[in-house]
């Protein structure tokens, strides 16, 4: 599964509160906030098609790093 960081110009509040985009097998794309994920890494969640999707804990990390790298070079506390 692969993690998509959705950091846009309206970056406000904490890092939790910015949204990654997790898509299924079927082509949706469930949102979840960092927060969330962190909350979740070990978990499985089910798509709205049924399929039930194991998130990735070393991918997250990795993701999560870099989410923090440019949250901090965007001046965001």
């Amino acid at each position: 599964m692969h993690l998509f960081l959705l950091l846009g110009d309206g970056m406000k509040g904490s890092l939790d509160d910015v949204k990654i985009d997790l898509p299924c097998n079927c082509g949706k794309v469930i949102q979840k906030s960092v927060g969330w994920v962190r909350s979740h890494s070990h978990e499985t969640f089910t798509c709205d098609c049924g399929r039930v999707l194991r998130l990735d804990a070393s991918d997250i990390r990795r993701k999560l790093a870099e989410a923090g790298r440019l949250w901090a070079k965007s001046g965001k506390k």
